[in-house]
């Protein structure tokens, strides 16, 4: 009996700890079902393998890899509803050879295309209003 307790408490105990982009120790984060999309972006002449997870005010892009790090961070102008995400874009947008970042939602029948630019100076993908297109509610 004792051991069904010790056992049901840490199903409780885990279920309860979880979060969307926290790291899960002994685990591949990669596997949870936090990630939305993959691709091998361009930087600098550099190909880069990531991974996308998507929030309702912004997405997380990481390295590829067991370790969660980091890449970008993509802020939105809105708040999305998350489930809406239909897809991302890595296509050169601009004369500066590094992938931007395109992602489009699907929102009661409205498109939101959300653009970020890679600032190479600032070393970060910045927003684009002019080649974003979000609805007026």
């Amino acid at each position: 009996m004792k051991k069904y307790i010790i056992l049901l408490l840490t199903i409780i105990t885990l279920m309860g700890c979880s979060h969307e982009d926290e790291m899960i120790v002994g685990d591949d984060w990669r596997i949870t079902g936090i990630v939305k999309d993959a691709a091998t972006i361009t930087i600098d002449n550099q190909e880069i393998d990531i991974l996308l997870c998507v929030h309702s005010e912004d997405a997380n892009i990481y390295y590829n890899m067991k370790e969660q790090t980091l890449f970008a961070k993509l802020k939105y102008p809105i708040t999305v509803n998350a489930e809406a995400y239909q897809s991302i874009d890595f296509s050169y947008l601009n004369d500066d050879d590094n992938s931007d970042v395109t992602i489009k939602f699907t929102d009661n029948e409205k498109d939101i295309v959300m653009v970020w630019l890679w600032d190479s100076g600032a070393n970060e993908y910045v927003f684009s209003e002019e080649l974003s297109v979000i609805p007026v509610s």
